[in-house]
């Protein structure tokens, strides 16, 4: 891009800019000027009787919105004005003087054309977002991504109370009382509990170590941990073990178990797509050979096909 268009880019960016602010002006300037000749005359007339310094109706006191700087300042209260006018409540039927239809919809289409005025010069601007503290989710989301561990502190906590809109995170709801800070102390507390010294540094466990018992189950439990990620299936070992005590009646009296051992190894390896099928089998055939006696000579199968019959369907 040459400097020349450069040159040309910004003078377009800065035409545009200017004309946006000069329009706004012109904006902001015709409201002034119709809330001075329109709305100010309005109120003074229609309005400042009932609702003046001296107990106002209503606690609603009009006589500080001297300007349009002021209406913009408290803006809530000129919504209820919308609102009572639209409505054709106020002035009410009793009062000495009312407003013509003109001069009704004169005042409502200036606060509505202030209202829009306002949104779209602030639009993107979420206004004062308010310091607040974590929610009880949030809390223990929080303990359990600093310590590895879903301890959940906030189990004794009050629920979170919920906003206008129902939402439980904003900072109008989430405030922090007296009573709250002590649980967040015992909270604290109770984290530190589950603190614990390891060979590497720090560490935390599930449940409170506090007492030498308390150690022995976090060591006992991460020794279980490690032996169930291990990928072994205990089937295997079961089976060599059935194998080994039936020898005789499976026509292999000589074998040793580190032969049982390693003939089970292989056939693991080669029936690897067939093992899930085989493991119920197995299961059905471990319970008769460990918890059922040898039939005798003269059972009608016999002692090897009492054996052999499961495991042909392997």
């Amino acid at each position: 891009m040459s400097l020349f268009t450069k040159i040309c880019w910004l003078a377009a960016v800065a035409s545009v800019a200017s004309h946006a602010f000069a329009k706004e002006n012109t904006a902001e300037a015709a409201l002034e000027k119709k809330f001075g000749s329109a709305v100010k005359p309005f109120v003074e007339t229609y309005c400042i009787t009932c609702h003046g310094k001296e107990k106002p109706k209503g606690d609603f006191d009009l006589s500080p919105f001297t300007s349009m700087s002021a209406v913009v300042a408290d803006f809530k209260h000129w919504e209820l004005a919308l609102e009572r006018l639209e409505a054709k409540e106020m002035p009410p039927k009793k009062a000495e003087k009312h407003p013509t239809g003109a001069q009704r919809k004169e005042v409502v289409d200036w606060i509505l054309a202030l209202r829009r005025f306002e949104a779209d010069r602030n639009a993107g601007d979420p206004g004062i977002v308010l310091a607040r503290r974590l929610s009880n989710a949030e809390y223990d989301f929080t303990i359990r991504d600093l310590t590895g561990v879903d301890i959940r502190p906030t189990r004794e906590f009050p629920v979170d109370p919920a906003n206008q809109a129902g939402f439980d995170n904003s900072g109008e709801s989430l405030t922090m009382s007296p009573a709250l800070l002590k649980k967040y102390l015992q909270a604290a507390k109770e984290v530190s509990e589950h603190l614990l010294l390891k060979p590497d540094g720090l560490g935390f466990a599930p449940h409170p170590v506090v007492t030498e018992t308390d150690r022995d189950k976090y060591c006992i439990r991460r020794i279980v941990d490690f032996y169930e990620q291990q990928p072994t299936d205990l089937a295997d070992y079961f089976a060599a073990a059935w194998r080994y005590k039936n020898r005789s009646a499976l026509g292999k009296s000589r074998v040793t178990l580190h032969q049982i051992a390693a003939d089970s190894t292989a056939e693991v390896h080669d029936q690897l797509p067939r093992r899930k099928a085989s493991r119920l089998i197995l299961r059905n055939l471990l319970i008769r050979g460990l918890f059922q006696p040898l039939p005798s000579e003269k059972h009608p199968l016999g002692q090897r096909e009492f054996f052999l019959g499961p495991l042909a369907q392997l």
